[in-house]
């Protein structure tokens, strides 16, 4: 039933902002790289790898253009040279999107202008990796308290204290991560957001033991976005 839910949300959400032969352009600059060349990649649903849209030359300056076709709204990334990964995630909501990326400024390696919703899913992305952080920081330490062997009853009750705190904090940090999400298909800013919010979340959600967002909230959201 999920991944049934997923493919109207993907099919339905993206196609309803459907262009008829639209060019969507990327420029801007990459910092501390050794690549030469930076390619423009489209996410498709159900391929498991990207399809290279157009790819460009970094000059002597780290500036690159890119231009493809668009047909309708959808995930875009960058990629520099061979990288497994990509270094930027984009959504065509505009005509021209303008990245700067510096390599060493990590965790902040990019920044976006031109694009109201790849600027969202940017922020989106910085509040994901900060709940993950406190997710694994609460994990880490709630296992290392239940392997503790306590000799005494005030032990014992100190130590079921400290595992309450990390399992309050867990689930506070899990709760935030999950109104981000239902507050951003709130908004309703881009489909392709919102398919990109509920996808991540729903697989976070499996792998951290969160609630997942149920069937009925998944299709209320999809009726929200063809709205």
């Amino acid at each position: 039933m999920r991944k049934i839910l997923f493919a109207v949300l993907i099919v339905g959400t993206i196609s309803c902002t459907s262009k008829s032969g639209n060019s969507f352009t990327v420029e801007g600059t990459i910092k501390n790289t050794h690549s030469e060349t930076i390619y423009l990649e489209q996410d498709l649903p159900n391929q498991e790898r990207p399809l290279i849209v157009d790819s460009s030359k970094i000059d002597k300056d780290g500036k690159f253009k890119l231009t493809t076709t668009t047909q309708e709204e959808g995930l875009y990334s960058l990629r520099a040279g061979n990288a497994k990964l990509p270094l930027a995630v984009l959504i065509n909501d505009s005509k021209k999107v303008m990245v700067n990326v510096d390599l060493f400024n990590r965790p902040d390696i990019y920044t976006v202008s031109g694009s109201k919703a790849s600027e969202e899913l940017m922020k989106f992305d910085k509040m994901i990796g900060e709940k993950i952080e406190s997710l694994s920081r609460y994990n880490q330490h709630y296992d290392s308290l239940s392997r503790i062997k306590t000799v005494n009853a005030d032990e014992r009750r100190t130590i079921d204290s400290l595992i309450k705190i990390d399992s309050s904090g867990y689930q506070t940090a899990a709760q935030e991560m999950r109104s981000n999400v239902t507050g951003l298909t709130e908004k309703n800013t881009s489909p392709s957001l919102t398919t990109y919010a509920v996808t991540t979340y729903q697989q976070l959600a499996e792998q951290y033991g969160m609630r997942s967002l149920t069937p009925t909230e998944v299709t209320e959201i999809v009726n929200r976005a063809l709205t």
